[in-house]
């Protein structure tokens, strides 16, 4: 299992940083023939509102 952060970056378009994301990244099954990726945490790339375990708080 494997934690991994996108890099900080600047969107060209506006001149704005890029919030990063979070992934939990795994292997399953024998010889890792399976494998999955899940977003715990950042800020949604749209709105900007924060997402997995940076939305601990909300009631949502």
């Amino acid at each position: 299992m494997v934690v991994q952060q996108t890099e900080k970056s600047i969107d060209p378009k506006t001149g704005k940083p890029r919030p990063q994301q979070t992934f939990m990244i795994s292997t399953m099954g024998q010889a890792g023939r399976g494998a999955f990726a899940i977003n715990i945490g950042g800020n949604e790339l749209v709105s900007g509102s924060p997402i997995g375990v940076d939305n601990i708080g909300s009631s949502n």
